[in-house]
């Protein structure tokens, strides 16, 4: 938001002004003004901070409220700073912030990518492939595993014939 204060910068009527912008927006006005870029290289967060028990179990849960409470009290990451990097207004962060539940995997993949959570810590895959990004499928189980579940394919279908002719042969038998 961009008001004009009396200051530097002429007028062209003997008034000087100068542009003043509201807290937060002071990046934006000189990527603008100077083409710096407005979000910094280096991610604001630390990823290791993702590695902790506590946040594993929180990110495992979808807990978006006590994830958005870590990062303020841990990474001092702000409401704003939370919604520019996910793509929510500052609003919303501060309904999550207060115990809204995030149940929309679109948001969650949002909060995801925009705060650099490897996805697969909240249970999200990657496109059509899923989460395992292999190269063996099952056609391609290596022979003992193949001949291992074939005998046991077998037995238990040996064990079910068994239990039918047994079946068979006692009510014929209990006739008689």
């Amino acid at each position: 938001m961009l008001r004009h204060q009396r200051g530097a910068g002429g007028d062209g009527l003997g008034g000087h002004y100068c542009a003043a912008m509201s807290y937060g927006h002071a990046d934006k006005i000189l990527a603008a003004a100077g083409g710096v870029p407005a979000v910094a290289d280096t991610p604001p967060i630390d990823p290791a901070l993702y590695c902790r028990e506590d946040v594993r179990r929180i990110l495992a849960e979808r807990d978006i409220t006590a994830l958005y409470h870590v990062l303020k009290d841990n990474s001092r990451v702000t409401q704003r700073t939370i919604a520019e990097l996910t793509g929510q207004s500052q609003s919303e962060v501060s309904e999550i912030v207060k115990g809204r539940r995030v149940r929309d995997v679109t948001v969650l993949e949002r909060i995801c990518d925009g705060l650099g959570i490897p996805r697969e810590l909240m249970g999200l895959s990657y496109g059509e492939d899923g989460a395992y990004g292999g190269d063996v499928t099952v056609a391609e189980l290596p022979e003992e595993v193949r001949a291992e579940m074939l005998r046991r394919h077998l037995i238990a279908l040996g064990g079910w014939c068994f239990s039918r002719v047994a079946a068979s042969a006692g009510r014929t038998g209990a006739g008689e």
